[in-house]
């Protein structure tokens, strides 16, 4: 079991609503859910850094509404996640 806090800020509508759980986090596996239709994009990219900045995980999942993150194994310590939209349809 991991002792780990994840922190959000979130920038983008207000009636995206991502929630993190469990946060904080007790094991390998976020769960994140989120208003898709709130998104345009069909893709969101999720962007996890320790407080030095170090990436510690990058994936893409589609825009569905929910995804989860596996397999994370990170020390304790605080966390920050981001999240980008993109649609890979304008990437050619």
């Amino acid at each position: 079991s991991v002792d780990c806090i994840v922190s959000t800020q979130n920038e983008i509508a207000d009636n995206s609503r991502f929630v993190l759980s469990p946060n904080p986090l007790s094991g390998n596996q976020i769960d994140i859910s989120w208003q898709a239709d709130a998104i345009a994009e069909k893709t969101i990219q999720v962007n996890l850094v320790d407080v030095l900045g170090k990436e510690m995980l990058r994936e893409t999942l589609p825009n569905t509404g929910n995804g989860s993150l596996y397999s994370l194994n990170l020390p304790q310590g605080t966390y920050f996640i981001s999240f980008s939209f993109f649609d890979p349809s304008l990437w050619r």
